[in-house]
């Protein structure tokens, strides 16, 4: 993981409009996403459009989906789903 950023200072949206994200935070290309059944990812290099078009999607989890897991983007598991 880049040592410039620790994806747990990433302030996240605490109310995603989501049965499967809890949370999500983008700063600076890292974006950190928090599931319901509580796994927490980084995601590494997300450009601010996908950003700020997951935040417009009518549907996070698809969004997520399409986006981020099909985009390709290097990530890490910080926490394991409960």
């Amino acid at each position: 993981m880049p040592d410039e950023i620790s994806p747990l200072t990433i302030v996240r949206e605490p109310s995603v409009p989501s049965s499967n994200i809890k949370s999500w935070g983008w700063m600076h290309g890292t974006l950190v996403v928090e599931f319901q059944n509580g796994a927490l990812y980084v995601y590494f290099s997300v450009p601010e459009d996908i950003w700020l078009g997951l935040r417009v999607a009518e549907s996070a989890g698809k969004a997520h989906h399409d986006l981020i897991r099909r985009g390709g983007y290097e990530c890490e598991q910080l926490r394991s789903p409960a």
